[in-house]
């Protein structure tokens, strides 16, 4: 039965005052405070919010086992009237029904973290911890389990209950558990589209195992490249990312597509490789054009294989593929250089990269070469930095100077080889002098 209109709910007089305590402490000049007095202040609010979440659940029990939203404005469940009246997400409200009805209505599972909620001793967001690592066992188990949780909340914060809770469910029931990882594997997905602005979308849902591999390579790859990297996180995880597709299709072990290992293909003229100006742009397969700094900096270590259309389209001559770095030759640079020649970075995954463009008569020779990493290689091409050899006899073998575009030289040299070299040479004939008796 819906209320009057003249009839002032119950407790409605003391919620108008807390609502004019609220509005009295934002009158206060929070920066004025001093540090201990700031802290004490953010401890006790967050209090005030767990008891007031805990009580507007506690209601939110309550209306849902009486179908007030049905009742006030005909809609299909509680969930949907939160949504609509109160302006919740979607997931957001669910979650709060299910917490209601699992905590808050007689003797529901999750009755012991609500009492800790409502006394200050435990979380609202700790509390959602707990309702999710409990949500799939029986009633009793659930309940011996949200009693652990809760005393374990006390002293450890959301996400370390949030872990607690998963070992409990393998502890607890095992073969569900093990149900719910195989379910968790079969959700995986991954979509790749492209947008009508040029870029990609790329999202990813992983499962546990999953998720812990790409977590593992990432994070090897997405360090910071020192106080000058102003790339984001989602950027530096971005790039992450690139370089091990880039490492995987340069080393050459991936299945063949159409009869060839996968590769970048790019379309371009020998005028558009050599840089002429007004020259039309190298295309990618989805025919999108690219600047000549990119095409320069992809040319610096890619193969180059000549095939020549008709104008009907069709192949009138091809000719051999032709790297510009031999794998000895790669072995050789990476023997020397160790990783990225960059000033303080060193990251091990790299790609070699000409002083002299290859395409302006620079020579594949590993006096003319360094090893750059996916980040770098754009610095030099895209951002217009430079190399300088420092000594022209011994080339990239010795020092070189980077320069960036307002002339700042950092100096590196060739690291250290990590095994020991003899003083000086020596001669085959000497060495078959020390051999003979």
């Amino acid at each position: 039965m819906l209320y009057p209109t003249d009839t002032t709910p119950p407790g409605a007089a003391q919620l108008a005052g807390v609502r004019t305590q609220i509005r009295a402490l934002t009158e206060h000049d929070v920066t004025t405070m001093s540090a201990r007095d700031r802290a004490a202040r953010l401890r006790d609010l967050r209090v005030c919010i767990d008891a007031l979440e805990a009580e507007f659940t506690r209601t939110l029990a309550a209306s849902d086992t009486h179908g007030d939203g049905e009742l006030l404005d005909g809609a299909r469940s509680t969930a949907s009237w939160l949504r609509a009246s109160l302006r919740l997400a979607p997931g957001d409200a669910a979650e709060r029904v299910r917490i209601a009805r699992a905590g808050f209505t007689g003797e529901a599972p999750l009755s012991t973290a609500a009492a800790a909620v409502a006394a200050g001793d435990v979380t609202f967001d700790q509390l959602r911890a707990i309702a999710r690592g409990t949500s799939e066992l029986e009633s009793r188990p659930a309940g011996r389990a949200t009693q652990l949780l809760s005393d374990l909340a006390r002293d450890v914060d959301a996400g370390a209950v949030r872990v607690a809770a998963r070992h409990l469910r393998h502890v607890v029931d095992p073969d569900g558990a093990a149900l719910s990882f195989a379910a968790k594997f079969e959700a995986r997905r991954a979509s790749f589209a492209p947008l009508l602005d040029g870029m990609y979308r790329l999202e990813l849902m992983a499962d546990p195992e999953g998720a812990a591999v790409l977590d593992a390579g990432l994070t090897a790859l997405m360090a910071p490249d020192g106080a000058d990297d102003l790339r984001t996180t989602p950027q530096r995880r971005y790039d992450a990312v690139i370089t091990i597709f880039r490492h995987a299709l340069g080393a050459g072990s991936l299945p063949t597509v159409g009869g060839t290992t996968p590769q970048v293909m790019v379309a371009c003229t020998p005028e558009t490789v050599a840089g002429a100006r007004h020259a039309p742009p190298g295309v990618l397969p989805d025919g999108t054009p690219l600047p000549q700094a990119t095409l320069d900096r992809i040319a610096c270590d890619a193969a180059i294989a000549r095939v020549v259309f008709g104008p009907a389209g069709e192949v009138l001559d091809y000719g051999r593929t032709r790297r510009l770095f031999s794998p000895a030759q790669r072995r050789a640079l990476w023997a020397r250089d160790r990783g990225c020649r960059f000033p303080g970075c060193g990251a091990p995954w790299t790609q070699a990269h000409h002083v002299v463009p290859w395409q302006h008569g620079g020579a594949t020779d590993l006096s003319s070469a360094v090893l750059v990493c996916e980040v770098h290689h754009h610095r030099l091409h895209e951002d217009r930095w430079r190399i300088e050899i420092i000594d022209g006899a011994r080339g990239t073998n010795g020092p070189v100077a980077w320069v960036d575009r307002d002339g700042t030289r950092r100096v590196t040299e060739p690291t250290a080889p990590r095994w020991p070299l003899p003083l000086r040479l020596t001669t085959d004939r000497q060495l078959a002098g020390a051999r003979s008796p």
